[in-house]
């Protein structure tokens, strides 16, 4: 992987210095991108982030700052990269929420006519599971109503689990089958 170490412009760096920043960069990237990553960038993210605390670091020339403890002072700077990122996230979240027009958002309470359909198509569920055999609608409401599991139900009615399935499918159907007939629209 090429770095930005090599791409900076040779005149700007010693031969020497050069060589100074290569060494740290071979030294201490993974425990840079290793902080990135448990900040939540993704590898691709805390690469390009490993990239700009090198640049920052180069760009200061000031190799004396790297020499007793240079894990430090390279966790420092992408400290305050991590810092920027969230002061940048945190304003464009804030901007975000002053632009909602609230006036304009969709109310949650049910209209007339929502609660006129919500209540016959409850009427019509009622009928369809009425009209079911006892013992698939007992299933089916055991299942839906109760939210037991398909084994739970075979063990309490005492039939087979591959029963309770097609019971469940049967009253499904039926109850589909039944409400578009009556409205004509599928649920």
């Amino acid at each position: 992987m090429a770095n930005k170490c090599t791409s900076l412009p040779q005149n700007t760096l010693t031969r020497e210095s050069q060589q100074f920043y290569e060494e740290i960069y071979r030294q201490y990237n993974s425990v840079i991108t290793g902080f990135f990553r448990r900040h939540g960038y993704t590898q691709d993210e805390a690469l390009d982030e490993l990239q700009n605390v090198y640049f920052r670091v180069i760009r200061q020339n000031q190799p004396e700052k790297l020499v007793d403890t240079p894990k430090a002072y390279l966790l420092s700077v992408a400290t305050n990269l991590v810092r920027d990122r969230y002061r940048r996230e945190h304003r464009q979240n804030q901007q975000a929420r002053e632009d909602v027009d609230l006036d304009n958002l969709p109310t949650l309470e049910a209209s007339p006519e929502n609660t006129l359909q919500l209540a016959q198509q409850m009427l019509l569920m009622k009928q369809a599971l009425m009209e079911l055999p006892e013992k698939k609608r007992k299933v089916f409401l055991m299942k839906r109503l109760e939210g037991m599991t398909c084994k739970a139900i075979s063990d309490k009615l005492n039939i087979p689990l591959r029963t309770v399935e097609r019971y469940l499918s049967e009253a499904f159907v039926y109850c589909q089958v039944r409400a578009i007939k009556e409205t004509g629209v599928k649920n």
